[in-house]
């Protein structure tokens, strides 16, 4: 009786969603990590996502010397593989200079999830710019090699500074976000799952299967779409204003 009563129930609520509510619930447990997904928890806001790239390239741009820079830098392009390519802290520190096709935009990540991950333009550019300098990144050398536990401090800095709850930005979280910006973008969740480099789970790979030259063709036609830093007609662009100058008609910022 009361589990007929709870289906009633749930039925009713069912019928009240919208249709936007309906497709947001029905792509969640499709996921085989639904109730973690439906729980939206460990999610950043593209709000504060793009608040903690701005703290750690500004705080690198303040850096006093080359010593003191290069550690900042490096934590910034960690954070930015992290945010646009969602890989694992191993698989970053593992990238050799050869990994890294910026020209191409491309990271070819090794190890157990083998895989090449496309970046988009503009950050595939941001990057290149970066990782030329060879006073801050002699070629030859491992770009991203540094400690876990460094990147972890770091990251609860720039959270704490851009005031995020406590342990909300962690490598984990940029991940998922990721993750789910990806699927509601449109993208369809077994080439979310390539990008990610999951393994599909127990009994799922006869259910959902993907080409990855498809999904290769997928992810990139979307990424080159997707705009990183916001431009248009009001010349909305990344970063703090330090100072506004009037002119007549004029602000120069």
């Amino acid at each position: 009786m009361d589990k007929t009563l709870k289906r009633e129930e749930l039925a009713t609520l069912l019928r009240s969603l919208s249709a936007a509510d309906m497709a947001w619930l029905r792509q969640r447990l499709l996921r085989r990590d639904s109730a973690a997904l439906l729980q939206d928890t460990g999610r950043i806001s593209p709000q504060e996502l793009l608040s903690a790239e701005s703290w750690l390239w500004e705080r690198a741009a303040a850096a006093r010397g080359p010593r003191e820079k290069r550690p900042r830098l490096r934590m910034w392009l960690i954070f930015m593989l992290l945010r646009y390519a969602a890989l694992r802290l191993v698989e970053i520190f593992a990238l050799d200079s050869p990994d890294l096709d910026l020209q191409e935009g491309v990271i070819r990540v090794k190890g157990p999830c083998a895989r090449t991950v496309p970046l988009p333009l503009a950050v595939s550019r941001r990057l290149r710019r970066v990782l030329e300098d060879p006073g801050l990144f002699p070629a030859g050398r491992e770009p991203m090699r540094c400690d876990a536990s460094y990147v972890r401090r770091s990251l609860q800095e720039c959270g704490a500074a851009c005031g995020l709850p406590k342990g909300l930005l962690s490598a984990r979280s940029l991940r998922h976000s990721r993750a789910l910006e990806l699927g509601r973008q449109g993208l369809p969740l077994p080439v979310v799952d390539i990008f990610l480099g999951r393994r599909a789970g127990p009994g799922q790979s006869g259910i959902v299967r993907y080409d990855p030259q498809g999904a290769q063709r997928l992810l990139r036609e979307q990424l080159q779409r997707e705009r990183p830093m916001k431009t248009s007609a009001r010349n909305v662009f990344q970063g703090r204003i330090v100072s506004l100058r009037q002119s007549g008609l004029l602000v120069e910022v």
